[in-house]
């Protein structure tokens, strides 16, 4: 599972890669993890499933903080863990790694690594 709190375009990119990988790969955006955090559990389960799902990938152009408390699978946080820059949104991307290319790359990398 792919959640996204980024422009979406390069994550359903990186999983139309994964797809042709043969994965099974679903895309969730979520703009707001307030807001979500205020829907019904049951709700909330539907989107973000428990152990059914093995691994979990949460991409945001931003800050990583609080993404954990929303699984319990081996997950994979993509974030801006720094503080922020100013440039055109094109150029953060590629020096943070948000395109779809490296995105895909980073995924592969760690299903990879958590294989062994």
């Amino acid at each position: 599972m792919l959640q996204a709190v980024l422009n979406l375009l390069p994550v359903c990119k990186a999983a139309e890669m994964l797809e042709r990988d043969g994965m099974a790969v679903r895309v969730i955006s979520m703009p707001s993890m307030g807001t979500f955090l205020w829907q019904d559990k049951d709700y909330r389960d539907t989107l973000l499933p428990g152990r059914e799902i093995h691994r979990s990938v949460f991409t945001e152009a931003g800050c990583t903080l609080g993404w954990g408390q929303l699984t319990n699978n081996p997950s994979l946080f993509i974030g801006m863990d720094t503080f922020g820059r100013s440039a055109p949104d094109t150029v953060l991307a590629e020096k943070f790694g948000f395109t779809a290319e490296t995105l895909y790359q980073k995924i592969r990398n760690w299903l990879n690594e958590s294989r062994d």
